[in-house]
């Protein structure tokens, strides 16, 4: 299962991905994660987020 997580953060990308991960502590099936920063996926730099806020489920979302 492949999930993008939307979140402000200070972090380095790879630091965001372990951090998530260390949250994400499911091991009964293989899980990947792009982690990304609200600016990041405004300004486009990720590839595939089209793709994915079009066709993908928002399976938690807060605002504030």
């Amino acid at each position: 299962m492949d999930f993008l997580v939307v979140l402000p953060s200070p972090l380095k990308p790879r630091q965001r991905g372990v951090a998530v991960r260390r949250v994400a502590r499911v091991r009964d099936f293989a899980m990947d994660f792009v982690v990304a920063t609200p600016e990041e996926v405004v300004k486009g730099f990720l590839l595939m987020a089209d793709d994915i806020l079009q066709e993908g489920r928002v399976l938690y979302e807060r605002f504030g």
